[in-house]
């Protein structure tokens, strides 16, 4: 009799052995470390889809000007720099082939371990079929992506990227964690035999005696712990309603049961409660973003505490910032600005404020009307529109019209001024005996000042009305040649350069306002290079025209002085001028002249 009950121990413990080992090696455990593995793996092919996306955004960027690029080693290395920084390349390569091997024109490496390794010829030749070609690194410890330049055949872009290592030490964990995994799992066999072995040496060396007690506590212990172990495991699964059977007797199992299903009931409770809250915050922020992504100004929610907390898609145009830049910050480290209008609201009987307020942003000044208007949770809806342009015209149309009666009223007397001043130089010059030169320097004076005068009243007068374009199909080469003939024979010492994609491109435009265009700001390059305080000796000006995607541009540079970046923006106004003599109508004028033109 003392046998039974050790047979049924031995063949409990072996049961009990046998469901364990199924808990522990389950589908459920084989299918989270498969998936593991397969999370592990997934990082590898993102990284490199995120690398194909990023090098053909890069070729892009570098098509798009690629011809006046490669022609200027300089901005094309800047431009190459640009990209590696802005996408985070740890390397950034332009190369041609000569001979079958590589010669780069452009390297930019980022750190301390980057390096081309040597392409093999295939991924190269692959490239150079049109094929955008995707590398993985020794020990996948980077990726590296070739693809040719579209506008530039024969050139070749070369990207690497280092992938996190602390992310390849977890996919080696992974991959070692599921090798040793299958390793047990092919020892399941030998450890139930070691065990039940172990189990019955054990059992025949206990008491018989001690066999039925123990059976019997272990039946008694064994129940409640089973239903404790399959409730949490439903929990675990999702299912928050079950609840563990509690037996009469007032044990510690009991407890534990009772506060189970305690613990399990609030659980349900709150997690329903949270499920709700967020759905319902959910279809409130989808509301809201829809209703402020349509509107066109821009609109910021801030706290009593002054933490931007909403932003919407102008906003962010206007201060030039993201949503990262702006959620979560203090509106005083944003925009000082904004924020001064709204402790101006704050102080308001009616929490409401309105205004003008400037803001630099990037050397441009937004002039931007806010009104603050307080929520009632205490907090603040800012709003503002850009009225920049707005107030240009207003300032452009009263200045016209000051340009054109200050015209109307000098222009009158400047004839009769010069005409008796040239009248008297005539008739008394052979009388005069005495001072001879000082009546020649003032007379001289006189039709001097008087023909700079009549320089600027034309100037006010081209500006105030500006003639109707005769709108005709031009050569623009041949109208920049003609205004920079004109500008040579006047400073010979000044070196022109003039460069055009395209010499046949033609624009319909009056020549008489281009040419104007291309002579004041040629005139305008010579004054900076005169500014320089050595005359315009060594001077050089380059003019390059080039048919963008939506207008002609024109660039006209210089090794003059520059432009001031506190005027930069304003310097198209009337009247903006850095010159002691100067009117500040040339760039006005170059303006509108350039609004009447279009590509042919």
């Amino acid at each position: 009799m003392a046998v039974i009950p050790t047979i049924l121990l031995a063949v409990f413990a072996t049961l009990l052995f046998e469901f364990g080992l199924q808990f522990w090696f389950s589908d459920r455990v084989r299918t989270v470390l498969e998936n593991a593995d397969q999370v592990a793996q997934a990082y590898v092919v993102e990284n490199k889809d995120r690398i194909r996306d990023d090098i053909l955004a890069t070729r892009v960027d570098l098509d798009r000007d690629a011809g006046s690029l490669i022609q200027n080693p300089s901005q094309f290395a800047e431009a190459v720099q640009w990209q590696a920084i802005a996408r985070d390349y740890t390397e950034a390569v332009v190369f041609t082939l000569k001979d079958g091997a590589m010669d780069a024109l452009v390297a930019i490496r980022r750190g301390a371990d980057s390096g081309t390794r040597r392409l093999a010829e295939s991924d190269v030749a692959r490239a150079q079929a049109g094929e955008l070609v995707v590398l993985a690194g020794e020990n996948s410890d980077r990726v590296q992506a070739i693809v040719q330049l579209t506008r530039a055949p024969g050139h070749f872009l070369f990207v690497s990227r280092k992938t996190a290592p602390q992310v390849l030490e977890q996919v080696k964990r992974t991959e070692v964690a599921k090798s040793d995994y299958q390793s047990l799992l092919e020892r399941r066999s030998s450890l139930q035999l070691r065990f039940t072995v172990i189990l019955v040496i054990v059992s025949l060396l206990i008491l018989f005696a001690t066999i039925w007690a123990a059976l019997a506590l272990a039946n008694r212990w064994v129940t409640p712990l089973g239903w404790l172990m399959r409730a949490a495991e439903r929990v675990g699964k999702g299912d928050l309603a079950t609840r563990v059977p509690i037996r009469g007797s007032p044990d510690e199992l009991s407890r534990i049961a009772r506060s189970f299903n305690r613990m399990a009931m609030q659980l349900e409770s709150q997690t329903g409660a949270l499920m709700a809250t967020n759905a319902q915050m959910d279809e409130r922020r989808r509301f809201t973003e829809a209703v402020l992504s349509g509107v066109s100004a821009g609109v910021l929610g801030v706290s009593s505490e002054g933490v931007v907390g909403l932003a919407n898609v102008s906003a962010m145009n206007l201060l030039r910032m993201d949503d990262q830049q702006l959620i979560g910050r203090r509106l005083s480290d944003i925009s000082p600005e904004l924020a001064a209008m709204l402790e101006t609201a704050r102080d308001a009987a009616q929490d409401i404020a309105a205004g003008e307020v400037a803001l630099e942003r990037h050397q441009r000044t937004l002039m931007v009307q806010v009104r603050a208007q307080g929520g009632a949770h205490g907090g603040y809806v800012l709003t503002f529109d850009d009225i920049t342009e707005q107030l240009a015209d207003q300032r452009r149309a009263a200045w016209s019209d000051v340009a054109r009666r200050i015209a109307h009223e000098i222009k009158n007397p400047l004839t009769p001024i010069q005409l008796a001043a040239e009248r008297l130089r005539r008739k008394y010059m052979p009388l005069i005996e005495i001072d001879v030169q000082v009546f020649d320097n003032c007379t001289d004076t006189i039709i001097r000042q008087v023909s700079d005068l009549r320089r600027m009243v034309d100037e006010f007068s081209a500006f105030a009305r500006m003639p109707r374009p005769d709108l005709k199909p031009e050569r623009l080469r041949g109208v920049a040649e003609q205004a920079i003939l004109l500008a040579e024979m006047a400073n010979p010492q000044v070196r022109f350069t003039l460069t055009a994609a395209d010499p046949d491109l033609t624009m319909v435009c009056d020549r008489g306002q281009i040419t104007q265009v291309f002579t004041n700001l040629i005139k305008n390059s010579i004054e900076a290079i005169q500014a320089r305080g050595d005359g315009a000796a060594g001077g050089e000006i380059t003019i390059a025209i080039a048919d963008g995607p939506d207008a002609i541009q024109l660039r006209i540079s210089d090794n003059g002085v520059g432009l001031p970046p506190n005027l930069r923006e304003r310097l198209t106004e009337p009247y903006v001028t850095t010159r002691a003599r100067g009117t500040g109508l040339g760039l006005a004028i170059v303006k509108r002249s350039s609004r009447t033109t279009k590509a042919g």
